[in-house]
């Protein structure tokens, strides 16, 4: 298996699983921890996933940033619209200045 081959996988096991560790990759492909680590980081410097200590964890494609003139109805409802359309399903953290 190639490294793109590897890359697409690690992106589906995230898909399941959310988190993932470089051992448990390296077990996974029957790879050195040193060839896990190189997808770790090739993924994370592409904005493909996160990195966190010891592996890597799913991105969050619905995140947003958006500035509006102001605060009324119709900006609500334009930018919650653009989310749901996004695929959001639930809310875990809403952040308004």
């Amino acid at each position: 298996m190639n490294q793109e081959q590897h890359l697409l996988k690690i992106k589906e096991l995230l898909k399941q699983r959310q988190h993932i560790s470089t051992r448990e990759l390296a077990t996974y492909f029957k790879v050195s921890f040193d060839t896990a680590r190189r997808d770790v980081i090739h993924l994370t410097s592409t904005g493909q996933a996160i990195r966190v200590h010891g592996g890597l964890m799913a991105t969050r494609k619905s995140s947003i940033y958006r500035i509006a003139p102001s605060e009324n109805v119709e900006n609500w409802t334009e930018m919650l619209q653009d989310m749901k359309s996004r695929g959001l399903e639930q809310v875990e953290l809403f952040l308004s200045d």
